[in-house]
């Protein structure tokens, strides 16, 4: 495989590819003018129709007003919002460690909803508008008669027509952008509480031992998180920033006294200095460092880094406040 195709999965691998469709889903909404509802006569196309999204009201019946001004406004509210919302799930998928990810994904999550409020409220409207046209309900779905006797577009009276609701594939489509975000928050939860949980049934309430060695796929528990496990992927392609966050919740997943043993071949020289640099600012402290053998005539450099145990009692422990008496 050519080194532009790696490059290319690499990418891939560090995106967020999930929250990627989201936004794509959310912007091909926002750019849409497809009605998300429409309401029109089953049986002649001269009795009335009407047409709901969340960015506008078009009304076509005689009698009725053929938009609201309250439906512009909001209505480009709506697509406004729905842009920056999109544009900030699209940041958070190519930067899924970045500390302001989570952030972004909740303006993208709440532009969706307010979508679905803008419709809500512009359907309300319309709903309202024929109610006090003609003193019927109508349908939200499906074929229904409305009673009562309508002047249609041709100026005929259409005496108990049908007519017609039917919703449209924007409508399920924001759905699924909404589902496609929201469920990735809930493998991410899900897949952080794992660790909590595997944290509290092991002795000691953590783990005690952590060994990372080529080629980096198997440790005590295996984890597709590249936020985790930070030598899943290949540590030159990541960041300092990348790094450090995936070694700091290893740090707050080992207990005091437990020890990271990194396994580097022999010719990675400037990733064992970077881990050497970078690794005390999580808390780990450098322990060891040496080649040791595992098949013979390889040599490889091992790294072994420990949680320290004091600051571990010196945050259990409160201090006691120092009195000083005055003499006089």
């Amino acid at each position: 495989m050519s080194e532009g195709t790696n490059d290319k999965f690499g990418f891939l691998r560090q995106v967020d590819l999930l929250v990627l469709f989201g936004a794509l889903l959310a912007l091909f909404v926002a750019l849409g003018s497809e009605p998300w509802w429409t309401l029109t006569g089953t049986a002649t196309s001269n009795l009335l129709s009407i047409q709901v999204s969340p960015f506008y009201l078009h009304i076509n019946a005689l009698g009725l007003p053929s938009t609201m001004p309250a439906a512009n406004t909001l209505g480009s509210f709506t697509r406004v919002l729905l842009i920056l919302g999109s544009m900030a799930l699209f940041a958070a998928s190519v930067r899924p460690t970045a500390w302001w990810r989570n952030l972004a994904v909740y303006l993208g999550l709440c532009s969706l909803a307010e979508l679905y409020l803008s419709f809500a409220l512009i359907l309300f409207w319309a709903e309202t508008t024929i109610v006090q046209a003609y003193g019927v309900v109508p349908p939200y779905f499906g074929t229904s008669v409305l009673q009562g006797s309508i002047l249609g577009l041709d100026l005929r009276y259409y005496p108990a027509p049908l007519v017609t609701a039917t919703f449209y594939f924007p409508f399920y489509l924001s759905l699924l952008g909404i589902a496609v975000v929201l469920g990735r928050g809930l493998i991410k939860t899900i897949h952080e509480r794992a660790f909590q949980v595997l944290s509290a049934l092991l002795p000691g309430g953590g783990i005690h031992d952590v060994y990372l060695t080529p080629p980096y796929q198997h440790v005590w528990f295996s984890s597709g998180d590249k936020e985790f496990n930070p030598m899943r992927t290949d540590p030159e392609g990541l960041n300092d920033d990348e790094l450090l966050v995936s070694f700091e919740k290893l740090y707050k997943t080992v207990e005091a006294g437990g020890s990271v043993s990194i396994i580097l071949p022999a010719w990675a020289t400037g990733l064992d200095d970077r881990l050497e640099k970078l690794m005390p600012q999580t808390g780990f402290i450098l322990e060891k460092t040496g080649v040791i053998y595992r098949t013979q005539g390889k040599p490889e450099n091992e790294l072994r880094f420990r949680k320290p145990v004091q600051q571990e009692e010196a945050t259990s422990t409160p201090q006691r406040p120092v009195l000083e008496e005055q003499v006089t």
